[in-house]
């Protein structure tokens, strides 16, 4: 990412790791690695780890094939190359000799097994936790460029929900639904889908995270479309539900109940406020509406370099809203065999409040064929 200030990055992370008196901190192609680095990368066979000592300056470890890109895309200059036919793990024993003495290791919470033990074998003595607790921390609440591509990202996500819903008409299959999905997101700048999009039609949306198949759509059918993109390593998430040709009454109360508890709990969600409470006030509207026990997930999750992260907006987490948190809020109601209703926003702490994101309409939408 461009205009990142990685170094008060690592200077706010070195910070928290005296406070939680962790001597070294070891992440891996992931998520953590690109917010601490700016290398973007999924994880592989082979050995590539960024070390950051609280008492030292951070050093990365990379197959020889990266060295010249995570010189580019990274910030960290003091990089480290091993080359095929090397033995990694001797490898990260020589890197490692200068930790002897080293108490507390945080490894990365995505780190593979094999990895793990190459730690283990390096650092003998050494206590290995996991990193997630301190990678929250850092990560919970995002900074201005990353609100930035947040923004960005949710308009082009808005320009894609517009082309799919313009486009469905009776007849279609569930599958094409989704290769359209797929097609409206790359043409409207996403880098990769957030995850294998949902388009369930008629009893199909009864299911939560039912995917697609080759289920007809027909007439009367609701049809809940959720995705979302991948837009410079930041994902979305957007659900809308809508309807093909008419919608009966029940369709019409169930989806105004499910609008309702989105807006209430996009109201409740201010600034230290409990993230239970935002759940809590979802879920009041469905059970005053006589639908509760149809209401089968959390109301929320955060989302950034994932697309679940937190803060989770579930029952029993009691921990305050902050300004910079994004999360989403996205009630539903599943009636077995029959129909489903989801409205998911993402929404910003912002001034105190929670404002939404993505802006693509709310309102109860009867598509014509």
């Amino acid at each position: 990412m461009e205009n990142v200030d990685y170094p008060g990055r690592w200077k706010r992370c070195r910070a928290f790791m005296e406070a939680q008196d962790i001597d070294l901190l070891a992440l891996t192609p992931g998520p953590n690695m690109t917010y601490m680095t700016g290398f973007l990368e999924t994880p592989g066979e082979r050995l590539l780890t960024a070390l950051f000592p609280r008492d030292g300056e951070p050093r990365m470890v990379v197959p020889a094939l990266y060295e010249e890109q995570v010189h580019r895309e990274g910030w960290i200059g003091d990089v480290r190359a091993w080359k095929d036919g090397d033995d990694q793990a001797a490898f990260l024993l020589e890197q490692m000799s200068d930790a002897a003495g080293l108490v507390n290791v945080a490894l990365d919470t995505r780190m593979w097994a094999r990895f793990v033990l190459m730690f283990h074998r390096a650092l003998p003595g050494a206590l290995l936790q996991d990193a997630e607790g301190l990678m929250q921390e850092l990560r919970i609440v995002k900074g201005p460029e990353e609100i930035s591509i947040l923004r960005r990202a949710h308009e082009a996500t808005d320009r894609a929900m517009a082309a799919v819903v313009e486009s469905l008409e009776e007849g279609q299959v569930e599958r094409d639904v989704a290769n359209t999905i797929r097609n409206a997101l790359m043409a409207a700048g996403a880098d990769a889908a957030s995850f294998r999009p949902i388009a369930a039609s008629g009893p199909n949306g009864s299911q939560p995270h039912y995917r697609f198949g080759d289920r007809v759509l027909r007439r009367g059918d609701a049809v809940v479309l959720d995705f979302g993109g991948m837009f410079a390593g930041y994902y979305t998430d957007v659900t809308r539900t809508v309807f093909l040709g008419k919608a009966d009454d029940t369709q019409r109360k169930v989806y105004e109940l499910v609008k309702e508890a989105n807006e209430r709990a996009v109201d409740a969600a201010r600034a230290g406020t409990p993230a239970e409470e935002v759940d809590r006030e979802a879920r009041r509207v469905i059970t005053d509406g006589g639908y509760g026990d149809h209401f089968i997930h959390r109301t929320g999750h955060g989302i950034g370099l994932e697309v679940h992260e937190e803060p989770y907006i579930v029952e029993g987490s009691k921990r305050p809203l902050e300004e910079g948190m994004a999360f989403s809020v996205e009630p539903g109601i599943y009636l077995p065999d029959r129909f489903g209703v989801r409205i998911e926003n993402i929404v910003l702490v912002e001034d105190g409040r929670a404002r939404r994101l993505d802006r693509y309409p709310r309102d109860l939408q009867v598509i014509s064929s």
